[in-house]
């Protein structure tokens, strides 16, 4: 019985067919493998790597137009202002990148678009920044004050204390006993004019004790405006008409440098400053957040997606490694197979011929078994009947001519008597033909000399 009961023909077919189909599940797995790997693979390239990119790209610009701006605010040179425009078409073209290696994620659209809308406020802040650093106006707020409040009320106050004093001084010419008016005038005057000194020097150092000092003048100036009041029925005209005015403009003078102070001393004294900390600075972080964000899962997407392509060749090679071992063994199976089939197939025309070889005919061989081995039994047995009838019919030929050949050889001895007897007759006459060829030669030897003794006669007698 061969292998599943079937010929060995077809069982090598069937093994062929079996190793056929191990091969091309080994290349089917192989070549899904590489499309899955592709795919992967065509993701990395496509999408993260240049979201990757990108993003990176874009935290550097980021960082040097925030550099570059920062050295303009602090020294307006049109170098950083330059490099600084260079650093924001940068960001620009790499918030552009970063949009377009969005691919078709709803989420990281997003995300991506959050971004780019956050540039866009970091962008504007920082320009804003450059027009603001442009007008030392607008970088300090403290000095537009003092430049439009302050300022004008100061000339104001200045130019009412010089009146005065000219009217006084014409008053006291003609009335000595006015000198401490004049004097209290001077002396607030000059008051004054060392407050305006400390407001300068506080614009300029943002001092404690700077803002010391013009508590102590503002109380000398009010002291001495006190006092000047209580002298108003000695005024001039121009002197009454004076402190009405300085009545008027001192508060507002006093609540303009109150509001200058505390502007100044806030933390929107520098504005290009407080713009870059308070509003660019939180922006930036924002940005590098989200960015961090975004780099973190493209990192982590990178890392599932190496981690998946490992895991596909692995479960790639050990599948194939499955197949091939499954190839191996099937080939190994049908080898052994044929080699069991062939080799009984073998044993079997062995023994018939031994059989023959050794005159048993009588042996009749298994002809139930499937394939080639009961084939080679049914032609052995018909080998064997068709030996075994045509011995029977050399038997039957051998005894008749065995009674033949005793026949043939009581004929052959009658024929041999009688050529026996035959041969004696023929002796005889043999002899006496031999007898009479003597005779006939005496004969002619007689006639011989006979004629010529009679040549010889005619001779003489000639």
């Amino acid at each position: 019985m061969t292998l599943f009961r079937i010929s060995l023909k077809q069982g090598i077919w069937l093994g062929f067919g079996l190793v056929l189909a191990l091969a091309t599940g080994v290349v089917y797995t192989a070549l899904r493998n590489f499309q899955e790997t592709e795919t992967e693979l065509g993701r990395l390239v496509e999408v993260d790597q240049p979201l990757l990119e990108a993003a990176t790209r874009l935290q550097a610009s980021l960082a040097r137009a925030m550099q570059e701006y920062s050295f303009y605010f602090m020294d307006p040179n049109p170098h950083y202002l330059e490099q600084g425009g260079r650093a924001l078409q940068d960001v620009r073209a790499a918030l552009e990148m970063l949009v377009a290696s969005g691919g078709d994620d709803p989420d990281l659209r997003a995300r991506l678009d959050r971004i780019g809308d956050q540039v866009e406020q970091v962008r504007a802040s920082l320009l804003e920044g450059v027009r603001i650093a442009s007008d030392r106006a607008e970088t300090y707020p403290a000095l537009k004050l003092a430049s439009e409040e302050i300022n004008p009320r100061a000339r104001e106050i200045l130019q009412v204390l010089g009146n005065m004093i000219v009217s006084e001084e014409e008053a006291a010419a003609t009335e000595p006993g006015r000198l401490d008016i004049l004097n209290h005038i001077e002396d607030l005057r000059y008051r004054f004019m060392s407050l305006v000194s400390e407001v300068r020097s506080f614009l300029a150092t943002r001092a404690d004790t700077t803002l010391e000092d013009l508590k102590l003048y503002r109380e000398l100036i009010e002291k001495d405006m006190a006092w000047l009041e209580g002298q108003s029925d000695r005024f001039t005209f121009e002197e009454e008409e004076g402190v009405i005015r300085l009545r008027e403009v001192f508060p507002e003078y006093f609540a303009s440098l109150e509001r200058m102070i505390r502007m100044h001393t806030s933390d929107r004294w520098r504005m290009d400053a407080w713009l870059i900390r308070n509003r660019v600075a939180p922006q930036l972080e924002e940005v590098r957040k989200d960015l961090d964000a975004l780099v973190t899962a493209s990192v982590q997407r990178l890392d599932s997606e190496s981690r998946t392509l490992l895991d596909h060749a692995s479960m790639a090679s050990a599948a194939i490694l499955w197949l091939l071992a499954g190839m191996l063994m099937a080939g190994i199976l049908i080898a052994a197979g044929a080699a069991r089939s062939v080799g009984r197939l073998v044993d079997r025309i062995r023994e018939g011929l031994q059989y023959a070889a050794d005159g048993d005919f009588t042996r009749r061989h298994d002809e139930a078994a499937a394939g080639e081995l009961g084939e080679v039994g049914r032609l052995l047995n018909r080998f064997s009947s068709r030996m075994s009838e045509l011995l029977r019919e050399v038997k039957q030929a051998a005894a008749g001519l065995e009674d033949t050949s005793e026949t043939m050889a009581a004929l052959s001895r009658e024929a041999s008597d009688i050529v026996r007897s035959e041969q004696e007759r023929v002796e005889q006459t043999a002899s006496a033909m031999n007898q009479m060829v003597a005779s006939s030669q005496e004969i002619a030897g007689s006639a011989a000399r006979v004629a010529t003794a009679a040549r010889e006669a005619d001779d003489q007698a000639g």
